[in-house]
């Protein structure tokens, strides 16, 4: 059986933003393979590090976001 794979989508865009009869609707979305996480609870004022080591045969660009920052 596949093993599942989760995505994270990003950059949505509607155009135009209010759709009227028998006209056209745009839609775009950024897709991302997510291929890790981490669930991290904290105290108030604590921290940690928080590791990831991951590796891919792809050639090209790679995005790396932790969050909402990429």
């Amino acid at each position: 059986m596949p093993k599942a794979v989760a995505f994270k989508a990003t950059s949505l865009i509607i155009n135009p933003s209010t759709a009227k009869p028998d006209k056209n609707v745009n839609v775009s979305v950024v897709i991302n393979v997510i291929v890790g996480s981490k669930d991290v609870s904290l105290a108030d004022r604590d921290s940690t590090v928080v590791t990831f080591t991951t590796s891919s045969k792809l050639t090209g660009n790679h995005v790396v976001g932790v969050g909402t920052q990429q």
